[in-house]
Parts: structure tokens; C-alpha cells; sequence
């Protein structure tokens, strides 16, 4: 389960910015390598490099679901808080006829700070635009990074399982194939 708090460097929202900017000064690189050290001590089959791939394939599942205005295969990533908030905005939007378009997503870099908060750096083009005519509302045709910080919940004393989960579409703990939706039940 996880939280995401989503900042763009211009508009309505630069404040959300200056507060995950605010936020990574805080914390160093040596305190996340600290962190990441007691975590490592905590959890010997936690692998960082495999985390970050995991994350980044959530991040890219839920930039489309949002462009796409459909949270059905990004919703399993959310918490309830934040799938209730997109899910409002998504409305808010499709009663205007905005589309939140966005294409060429590069994921620039996933950093790590405590355990175990991730600052995802990207780059994509990214725009409003009107449903009916197609008119830009606002946002830029051209790429423009942009950053998100994503909280990563999980019970203390959890270990890390060597083998595939929910982004790879099977059950973590028994590895049944499963079909992921917003209450997932394994029927194993």
C-alpha cells in the first residue's frame, strides 16, 4: 500500500513541489544509506535494485491509468485515500471534458531515503486538453520533468519474498496466477 504525492515546477500546484523538495533536503544521501543498511539487516532478501524496478513499473502503471482516466489497473497500487481523490478528480475532469494527456514518459531516476520513501524523477509531455475539440487547455507539448514521492507501507517484520507478486500478476504469497481489482482475494 502505498501514498502518492504528485508535484509539477509551475501552476496551482508549484507548492506541492516546494514541499517534496523541501522534504529530500532533509534527508541526505548517507541517511538513506543508513536506512537502507538497517532495512538490509532487518530483511537480507530485500534487494533494492529490484525494488526500484517494481516501483517504477507501479509509477508507470498508474501515469496511464491517469491518462487514460481509468483507474481499474492502477488501483491495487493506491491507498484508499488517494483512490478516492483521484477517483473525484478523474470525475471532475470527465464532467469538463478534460483529458490529463500524457505521453513519452522516461522515468529520469528513483531515489530511496528512509524506509522507505521513493522520489521518482520523470520526464513526459503532458497536457489538458479538451475532449471535444482537442484544444490544449494547459500544460506543454513538450517533455518536462516532474517528480513524485511515493510512501511505501508494509508490518514491521516483513521479509521480502524471492519470487514474482501482484505487479507481476500472481499471488505473493503462494504464487497462483491472480487477477488483480481494488479487494483481491486469492482463491488458493
Amino acid at each position: 500500500v502505498f501514498v502518492v504525492v504528485k508535484g509539477y515546477h509551475k501552476g496551482n500546484d508549484a507548492w506541492i513541489d516546494h514541499t517534496i523538495i523541501k522534504g529530500v533536503r532533509v534527508a541526505p544521501d548517507s541517511q538513506a544509506a543508513v536506512a537502507l543498511t538497517e532495512l538490509k539487516k532487518r530483511d537480507p532478501d530485500f534487494d533494492d535494485g529490484l525494488f526500484r524496478k517494481r516501483a517504477e513499473k507501479a509509477f508507470e502503471i498508474i501515469q496511464k491509468a491517469w491518462s487514460d482516466r481509468n483507474l481499474t489497473d492502477a488501483q491495487y497500487f493506491l491507498s484508499d485515500g488517494v483512490f478516492e481523490q483521484f477517483s473525484i478528480q478523474l470525475d471532475e475532469m470527465k464532467e469538463k471534458g478534460i483529458i490529463d494527456h500524457m505521453e513519452g514518459l522516461k522515468i529520469l531516476s528513483s531515489k530511496n531515503f528512509d524506509v522507505i520513501h521513493l522520489r521518482i524523477d520523470a520526464q513526459a509531455i503532458n497536457y489538458r486538453k479538451d475532449e471535444k475539440t482537442g484544444r490544449v487547455l494547459n500544460g506543454s507539448r513538450s517533455p518536462e520533468n516532474f517528480a513524485e514521492v511515493w510512501s511505501f507501507l508494509r508490518k514491521p517484520g516483513v521479509r521480502t519474498l524471492k519470487k514474482p507478486g501482484l505487479i507481476e500478476g500472481q499471488c505473493p504469497n503462494c504464487g497462483n496466477p491472480i487477477k488483480v481489482g481494488r479487494l483481491t482475494k486469492c482463491e488458493v
